[in-house]
């Protein structure tokens, strides 16, 4: 299954899609409720609080390919994202509940 480009190819259609309509849906909202004067920082912050972290975790994830392996580092990354996820889920349906 890692060999093969047609599935990496496949698999990232939907995760693109995904990804880009809840970004595009986030930074619309945000942009409506800020003054146009306000606009061009909020973009800017919006972003950097976007790209940073995705910037941070992928090179912690070079970094710990490079000194425990690749499947042990790749291993310890997907249970993160899961834990994060989890975590996010549990919030919402939090907020849910009030």
């Amino acid at each position: 299954m890692l060999h093969s480009p047609i599935l990496i190819l496949l698999g990232s259609l939907p995760t693109g899609i995904g990804f880009g309509g809840g970004f595009l849906g986030v930074l619309r909202s945000l942009v409506t409720q800020a003054r146009a004067e306000e606009r061009a920082g909020l973009v800017s912050a919006f972003y950097i609080a976007s790209y940073l972290p995705n910037a941070l975790l992928a090179m912690a994830a070079g970094y710990a390919a490079q000194h425990l392996g690749f499947l042990p580092a790749a291993q310890f990354f997907a249970i993160f994202i899961i834990a994060m996820a989890a975590w996010s889920l549990g919030i919402k349906l939090g907020d849910n509940n009030r």
